[in-house]
C-alpha cells in the first residue's frame, strides 16, 4: 500500500496524498473511458478512425502538432 511505501521510504504526507490523488484520478479516467467505449456505436468508432487516418499524414498512428495545425486551417 502507499502507507507502507511512505513508512519504508520516508515520504512526506504531502507526497503520499498527491500519489493517492493521482491514483484515484487514473481510476476515474479509466472508468469514464470504459463507459464511453461501452456506449459508443461501432459506426461512430469507425467514422472516428477514418477521420484520424485522414489527419495522420505520415501514418505513424500519432497526430503530430503540424498535422493538427493543418486540420484546423
Amino acid at each position: 500500500s502507499l502507507r507502507q511505501i511512505k513508512d519504508q521510504n520516508h515520504f512526506s504526507d504531502e507526497i503520499l496524498q498527491r500519489m493517492q490523488e493521482f491514483h484515484g484520478s487514473s481510476l476515474l479516467k479509466k472508468a469514464a473511458m470504459r463507459i464511453f467505449v461501452d456506449h459508443i456505436d461501432p459506426k461512430q468508432i469507425n467514422d472516428l478512425k477514418l477521420e484520424f487516418q485522414k489527419l495522420d499524414d505520415d501514418k505513424s498512428g500519432f497526430l503530430e502538432l503540424h498535422e493538427l495545425s493543418q486540420a484546423l486551417e
